[in-house]
């Protein structure tokens, strides 16, 4: 095999696990900014009423139960995500440094996207 050839080769394999990365950072960072919208709802008077409304605004993450329709968190959390990730990748999941830096950058991208959500519906 040439020098091309395998220079190729590791470009693919790289690109491949950033596009995997990317598409766990980008599940995780969604379930992390629901989560956090309904930790606000939760919180407000007003919030309360509408918490309701997250079940059908993020049918993969809530849903209606009981003849009560209590809210029934039924979603993959962002922790969840990222401690698969780390466990197919064979690391420890908890506490190690990967599982520690893939926490922050989805904090951090939470934040943000939940920010500009608010300045776009305000």
């Amino acid at each position: 095999m040439s020098a091309k050839n395998k220079l190729l080769m590791i470009k693919n394999k790289i690109s491949s696990k950033k596009l995997q990365l990317q598409s766990v950072l980008d599940k995780a960072v969604r379930a992390y900014v629901v989560a956090r919208k309904r930790g606000v709802l939760q919180k407000s008077a007003i919030g309360r009423e509408k918490i309701k409304d997250l079940a059908i605004d993020y049918p993969d993450f809530y849903e209606l139960q009981g003849p009560e329709e209590y809210l029934a968190f039924i979603g993959t959390t962002a922790d969840e995500i990222i401690e698969a990730h780390v466990h197919d990748v064979g690391g420890k999941t908890r506490g190690n440094k990967l599982w520690s830096h893939l926490a922050c950058i989805v904090i951090t991208r939470g934040e943000r996207e939940y920010q500009e959500r608010l300045l776009r519906n305000s």
